[in-house]
């Protein structure tokens, strides 16, 4: 595994983006067509899953004003076929830090080579929109997150 640095870090970050409404932003990916997913990214070799967080934030969004707030929720699973050919051959599993992010700034702009569309959804279509079973769970516990946020 000397060569392992040549690949992608096995480890990213899941950001849900909520809005003053607590509507959910969801970004559409170019391929796979009609994936909706959050905000997400694999951490660079030498970055904190923090470091991450901020920088797919602009990456991907463009956002810049909000409230980040932080857990302690780390998900393990197994790669997708689809993306196992960018890890090392060994590499089964990816490590996901998840993080919330409350905005003001209804308008974004996305990346056109990642993302086709863009759009602010209630919880439960968010839900239903999502194949991932990490980015669904993290967007039914936001409304957790928000509310303790807000109480302390």
């Amino acid at each position: 595994m000397s060569n392992e640095r040549s690949y992608k870090r096995p480890e990213s970050v899941l950001i849900i983006i909520l809005n003053h409404k607590r509507e959910v932003l969801l970004l559409k990916r170019n391929d796979p067509i009609n994936y909706w997913q959050s905000v997400t990214g694999s951490l660079k070799w030498d970055e904190t899953p923090e470091g991450a967080a901020l920088r797919e934030l602009m990456e991907e969004t463009s956002i810049s004003q909000g409230q980040w707030i932080k857990t302690d929720i780390i998900n393990e699973y197994p790669i997708d076929p689809r993306w196992r050919n960018k890890f090392h051959q060994d590499t089964k599993i990816n490590k996901e830090h998840v993080f919330y992010y409350v905005t003001n700034q209804e308008n974004i702009s996305i990346n056109p080579k990642e993302h086709c569309e863009w759009s602010w959804f209630d919880h439960e279509i968010a839900v239903q929109l999502i194949s991932s079973k990490t980015n669904q769970s993290a967007i039914i516990n936001s409304k957790v997150y928000i509310d303790e946020s807000n109480s302390s």
